[in-house]
């Protein structure tokens, strides 16, 4: 198996609010950056986010390593996600579509999970807090005030409906 080191973050411009994730993929002597973001959405999302689309664009089975500075990311896929599959997922979860989706992605490869504290000073954990930040940004400064009031209002009605948000 190839061996892989993905670093992720996610940014979100008000919680919710436009939100963007960034991921630093590292095979060897390749790095790949990825990165994008959502108009409505939370920092949560954003960082599981990152995740699900670096892992996403292995075409293989790897080794993996992954950073991330979200505890809530890492606890929620390496113990919490256990019971709720245990219970049918049965109890109303925050972010399920995404916990759903990381589950599928993650089991293609065999996967250790590191944790980072953000902000200090860890290079590739700095660059994906910049490229996270730089499309939450880009998002806020593409749309009007309207447009994000509009979208924040669907995101919170959907999250309220439990369902998941397609924007």
């Amino acid at each position: 198996m190839k061996k892989v080191t993905i670093h992720t973050d996610g940014a979100c411009l008000g919680n919710p609010g436009p939100g963007g994730w960034a991921a630093i993929l590292e095979y060897g002597k390749v790095t790949k950056e990825l990165a994008g973001g959502e108009l409505a959405t939370t920092n949560n999302r954003m960082e599981m986010r990152a995740a699900i689309e670096a892992l996403g664009v292995l075409r293989e089975a790897c080794e993996v390593e992954l950073v991330t500075d979200s505890e809530y990311l890492r606890d929620g896929i390496t113990k919490w996600i256990h019971g709720w599959k245990a219970k049918g997922w049965k109890k109303k979860i925050k972010n399920k579509d995404l916990w759903l989706q990381l589950d599928e992605t993650v089991a293609r490869h065999r996967l250790t999970w590191s944790w980072v504290r953000g902000h200090t000073g860890h290079p590739q954990n700095e660059r994906c807090d910049v490229l996270a930040t730089t499309e939450a940004k880009r998002l806020q400064e593409k749309h009007s005030r309207a447009e994000l009031a509009e979208a924040l209002a669907q995101f919170r009605q959907q999250q309220s409906d439990d369902e998941p948000v397609l924007l």
